[in-house]
C-alpha cells in the first residue's frame, strides 16, 4: 500500500480519502498548535517572521470589516432617512 503523493489528482482515481486526510491535518488544531511550538523559539530573535503574516491577516480582516459595514451602509433600506 503507497500513502505517499503520485503526481496525479488523487481524487480522481477514487481515493477521495487522500484529501480529507490532508484537510484534516492542516486544519487541525493540533497543526496549529505544533507550528505555534515551533515557532516560539525564533519569536525574540526574528520577530519580523510573525509580525509581518499577522500584520498582514489584520489589514485584510479590517478591509473585509469596513467593505462589509460599506455595503450594509449602501444597500441596507432600513438605515435610509
Amino acid at each position: 500500500m503507497h500513502l505517499g503523493m503520485t503526481g496525479r489528482f488523487a481524487v480522481g482515481e477514487g481515493r477521495w480519502w487522500t484529501v480529507l486526510t490532508a484537510v484534516f491535518l492542516h486544519g487541525s488544531l493540533l497543526h496549529l498548535a505544533f507550528n505555534m511550538a515551533i515557532g516560539r523559539r525564533y519569536l525574540l530573535e526574528q520577530w519580523w517572521v510573525p509580525a509581518i503574516p499577522g500584520l498582514a491577516i489584520f489589514l485584510v480582516s479590517l478591509a473585509f470589516n469596513l467593505l462589509g459595514d460599506g455595503l450594509r451602509d449602501v444597500l441596507d433600506p432600513r438605515l435610509k432617512f
